[in-house]
């Protein structure tokens, strides 16, 4: 079953297999693309049926995030995973800013 919320949508069973591997809600992801800040770059190896993106952003909750989405229809985007930015992702969106 997918949620909708704020211009965002996700499958709920994808949604809390994340949460309870790594403790980050969809919400929390979304919002962190939204970081003024944010880093963006396609996600070309994982691309085939449909171009994804990572975005390397601060959610609300102060914690870098790695999020991996898509454009839906053009006008939702599907969070599809995140997860914490590692050491790398953190000095890549720190050189970058």
């Amino acid at each position: 079953m997918d949620i909708q919320w704020r211009g965002f949508i996700w499958d709920r069973e994808k949604e809390n297999l994340v949460i309870n591997e790594r403790g980050i809600t969809f919400k929390e992801a979304a919002m962190a693309t939204k970081d003024p800040h944010a880093v963006r770059g396609p996600d070309e190896p994982h691309s085939r049926h449909e171009m994804r993106q990572w975005t390397i952003g601060f959610s609300p909750k102060k914690r870098l995030l790695l999020v991996i989405s898509t454009e839906k229809d053009g006008q939702l985007t599907r969070i599809i995973t995140a997860w914490k930015a590692t050491e790398e992702d953190q000095e890549y969106y720190e050189k970058t800013i």
